[in-house]
């Protein structure tokens, strides 16, 4: 989706049913400023996937770490969806998609040997996940 600063974010996976990779990104589209592969070659980047529960919301959520920064890209069945980033689990950037729900593409879910699925829970289950 294309951010409310200017920038865009995605997460791709391969065509197949079972992905063979899985690849977030981030930039414009003239320059890509931070690039995350899941694959056979870089087979500890892992991403993670849950069902979120909030008090009146759910949300889909995938998210990643790199070194002390953690990746939380966010769907809301209400809301805008986003991304959020902490460095030491404090957050220190958060941007909703541009459009809200409008601008964001969301394809099918996919199982990946580099997507560890925590299924659904309340919000306290995955927040120390972060």
């Amino acid at each position: 989706c294309g951010l409310d600063n200017a920038k865009i974010v995605s997460i791709c996976t391969a065509k197949e049913s079972k992905a063979n990779y899985i690849e977030y990104k981030y930039g414009t589209k003239s320059k890509v400023e931070l690039t995350y592969r899941a694959d056979e070659n870089n087979p500890k980047n892992i991403f993670h996937r849950a069902e979120v529960a909030y008090a009146s919301n759910t949300q889909d959520t995938i998210w990643f770490k790199n070194g002390p920064f953690t990746y939380v890209i966010f769907m809301p069945a209400r809301g805008t969806p986003g991304i959020e980033v902490s460095r030491n689990k404090e957050v220190i950037s958060r941007h909703e998609c541009s459009g809200g729900w409008r601008d964001a593409v969301r394809g099918e879910r996919k199982d990946s040997p580099f997507i560890v699925d925590h299924g659904k829970g309340d919000v306290s289950k995955f927040e120390e996940l972060w």
